[in-house]
């Protein structure tokens, strides 16, 4: 068997759901897309560039300690995107990629981080979800880590609190989320707020708490059904919470989903989203996976043990594709909601996240907020190809309404900039030539920023007011300061400019 949340009924024996098969490259030559198109997007947690195959020269094995044939496969049947980028962190990125838009135009520009505090959404901004729901047709499912905030449902004549979330007679769970997924254009989901790494620890089904007892979890490490699950914040969760059952989990929900779906809407395209917990901390991978396949302890590190169930997720959400033959008809899109971890959590063997990149996860270095951004749609994106141009996780948004045939709602994807033809036939007229990138604090006070320019890009730290300018080309770790060297004065100027533009007051 493998796990399955609480449902509110017995669920239906499913069969095992295996890794898809790795293969070699499929040179099919790509054609104008046909008729609107299914989409399948996962999001990792924590991974880096250098986590993946396709990236600094990793193959199939990454840094020579892992084996990931399931991205490889994804590699070389789609096209890898070398220069995109996310948030440094993943409350603002979740929010970017569901919006289109940068984090500050949203209501708090460092991100809504906790369930309890008003959406992330302001009223009126839609998500890529809503928009393709109601452009054409979708039938939309969010799995995973929502982290966008929301408010918590009241009992009546009461004020919602967060004190002990789920047991408080100030809260009402026989409510939805009054801003869960349902409201924000999603037909069907199975979410937890933050992921595995903190409380509450339990799924919401469609807005609703999914039954099951609950217990105040100290921190530790707890022996479960399916590994060992580590609880790093103290809080109230379900008391079969399992961290290390959580991945398999979504692709569960997925093959349910996708299941409901071609019972129900079978002439209608989808649009899954697949958040997954890998590679955020605790490393608890499980045991076994889904197939049997051992996974924990079967690496140098639990980091690494991560990025091989990362891989065996990944297997299995395409295979829930292949085997339905809807190669051709669906994009396949994967990437990460900000750079790699730090060294310190992931270095022991050789393996560092970022590959040559400078720092990681937090910071406005390239380490920081390139990730990993892969697409795969056969017949129609190139198989085996590579594009060198920036992109960023916001471009989704108009990307994916252009190849569905849907307008970009106002008051959403406000930054973003189609790249459909450049995917499809490298033709990169439109695309974009800046990209900023925002560092705020949780309390939303602005901390630094970059502004990417081709090759060029200009970091400042607002706290001493310090720039930096770096010639990636030259220096992809970001050693060597340009601002001094003349020559480069005018662009320094037109990039701060654009920052300006973006958003007016970030230099004051």
């Amino acid at each position: 068997c493998f796990p399955s949340p609480p449902p509110t009924t017995p669920p239906p024996t499913a069969a095992p759901i295996t890794s898809a098969p790795t293969s070699a490259p499929v040179p099919t030559p790509p054609t104008t897309p046909g008729p609107t198109p299914n989409i399948l997007l996962i999001m990792a947690d924590d991974v880096g560039t250098g986590d993946v195959p396709g990236y600094w020269g990793n193959g199939m094995r990454v840094s020579d300690l892992v084996d990931l044939p399931n991205l490889y496969d994804l590699v070389n049947k789609g096209t890898v995107f070398t220069d995109a980028h996310a948030t440094p962190v993943c409350a603002t990125s979740r929010y970017t990629l569901l919006s289109g838009n940068y984090p500050h135009r949203g209501r708090n520009s460092g991100g809504t981080w906790l369930l309890g505090d008003p959406s992330q959404f302001l009223p009126g901004q839609q998500t890529i979800a809503q928009a393709l729901k109601d452009g054409a047709g979708y039938h939309t499912a969010l799995m995973g880590k929502w982290h966008v905030g929301g408010l918590i449902p009241a009992a009546d004549g009461e004020t919602a609190t967060t004190a002990a979330l789920l047991t408080t007679p100030r809260n009402n769970w026989t409510k939805p989320l009054p801003e869960g997924p349902q409201t924000f254009g999603f037909d069907y989901s199975m979410v937890t707020d933050k992921g595995i790494q903190s409380n509450p620890y339990a799924f919401f089904r469609d807005g609703y708490l999914t039954p099951g007892s609950v217990k105040y979890w100290t921190e530790g490490v707890y022996d479960a059904e399916f590994g060992q699950s580590s609880i790093l914040v103290a809080g109230q969760g379900h008391q079969d919470w399992d961290s290390s059952a959580y991945n398999m989990i979504l692709v569960n929900e997925t093959k349910d989903f996708l299941e409901e779906h071609f019972a129900t809407r079978p002439d209608d395209p989808f649009f899954a989203y697949v958040a997954l917990g890998v590679a955020h901390i605790p490393h608890t991978a499980p045991y076994n996976y889904i197939d049997g396949q051992p996974v924990q302890g079967t690496h140098p590190t639990a980091f690494l043990d991560m990025l091989k169930e990362m891989d065996l997720v990944v297997g299995s959400l395409v295979n829930l594709i292949e085997e339905r033959g809807l190669a051709e008809d669906t994009i396949i899109v994967f990437t990460s909601d900000n750079g790699g971890l730090a060294n310190f959590e992931t270095l022991t063997d050789g393996h560092t996240s970022q590959g040559p990149l400078n720092s990681f996860k937090g910071t406005i270095a390239e380490g920081g907020h390139r990730v990993p951004f892969i697409m795969r749609q056969d017949g129609v994106i190139p198989a085996g190809e590579e594009r060198s141009n920036i992109v960023g996780i916001n471009d989704l948004f108009a990307t994916l309404c252009e190849l569905a045939g849907v307008d970009v709602p106002a008051g959403s994807g406000i930054d973003s900039v189609s790249f459909a033809d450049y995917l499809i036939s490298n033709d990169d007229t439109g695309t974009r030539d800046f990209l900023a990138v925002f560092k705020d604090t949780k309390q939303s006070v602005p901390q630094s920023w970059t502004m990417r320019y081709n090759d060029l890009k200009l970091n400042r730290y607002l706290g001493n007011g310090v720039y930096t300018l770096h010639n990636l080309t030259e220096d992809i770790g970001e050693k060597i300061n340009l601002t001094w060297d003349s020559s480069y004065a005018a662009m320094m100027q037109e990039m701060i400019d654009q920052i300006n533009q973006i958003r007016p007051g970030i230099n004051s």
